[in-house]
């Protein structure tokens, strides 16, 4: 898959450390492991997205930040 999105966040010590552990345990990349878990969170929430449109925002939604 072809990634040229990029996206960024910030994030407490604590949080920052926390993604290096667990890139750390599972011998991935800290990027790997928030694309794992994004995944994984996607799959436990399976209503997430449907009847929507735009990545998940409503169209004509006030609160959307692409409004």
């Amino acid at each position: 898959m072809n990634r040229t999105s990029v996206f960024s966040f910030r994030l407490s010590i604590e949080e920052r450390r926390i993604i290096s552990d667990l890139a750390s345990q599972y011998q991935r990349s800290q990027s790997d492991v928030i694309r794992l878990l994004i995944r994984d969170a996607r799959k436990k929430l399976p209503n997430l997205g449907k009847d929507k449109k735009n990545h998940g925002e409503k169209e004509n939604d006030p609160t959307s930040i692409e409004s």
